[in-house]
């Protein structure tokens, strides 16, 4: 009975998930339109933000990450993969660790 329960659990944080993921995501390609259209420079001053933040990894807002990602996927790729690489090399640092844990 407690595994189906858990179970039942996970797929209800799975769909809200998933569903917050969605109207960020709709929110996110609203605001990427107009910067598109009224501020092209404030979109490629996110990427470097997003850049810093993860070359740094300091906090960020995930709508500027993916607002970022809606601009250039493939860089915001390449600097994704290249945190990773950083905070899971050996040795770990503690710091690095628990940002990528919490913002990653």
């Amino acid at each position: 009975m407690g595994a189906s329960e858990s179970s039942e659990k996970l797929g209800q944080r799975v769909l809200f998930a998933k569903g917050k993921l969605e109207r960020d995501l709709q929110s996110a390609t609203q605001r990427y339109e107009y910067l598109k259209e009224h501020s092209p420079q404030t979109l490629k001053t996110m990427i470097e933000s997003v850049a810093d933040s993860f070359s740094t990894c300091s906090p960020f807002l995930e709508s500027t990450l993916l607002i970022a990602w809606l601009t250039d996927a493939d860089k915001c790729k390449e600097i994704v993969v290249n945190a990773c690489k950083k905070v899971l090399r050996a040795p770990i640092k503690e710091d690095e660790y628990d940002w990528f844990k919490q913002y990653v």
